[in-house]
């Protein structure tokens, strides 16, 4: 499958971190970002983002407006999303799931699902 990047908002480079192909909320076209394994890692949608040296595997899934900075680790089958932030040195792994207007920086692990509006 090829990829139209005038559609998309970030590709991964050679290293796995990400870049920024056009500007979206804070985010300036250029940007770097954190890294991730694959596409299904990270929305093309909304201003999902992951910074840093956050990274995000696995078939674990960041979309709508949540952010993951710093250090933090989102794998396995886990997801963030809403305006969620996963930040420092946090891991959200398993089947965790991370929405709304939460933002963590504490290890969360294993079968959780936290959701706050």
């Amino acid at each position: 499958m090829t990829k139209d990047l005038e559609l998309e908002k970030y590709q991964i480079l050679e290293d796995g971190r990400i870049e920024a192909l056009k500007d979206f909320g804070d985010i300036k076209k250029g940007n770097i970002g954190g890294y991730v394994e694959k596409y299904d890692n990270l929305s093309q949608g909304g201003t999902a983002w992951v910074y840093d040296d956050a990274i995000v595997s696995g078939t674990a899934w960041v979309f709508d407006d949540a952010v993951v900075s710093g250090t933090a680790c989102v794998s396995g089958t886990a997801w963030v999303s809403g305006t969620a932030c996963v930040f420092d040195d946090a891991v959200v792994s398993g089947n965790a799931c991370v929405s709304e207007n939460i933002n963590w920086k504490i290890k969360l692990l294993g079968i959780e699902n936290i959701i706050r509006s």
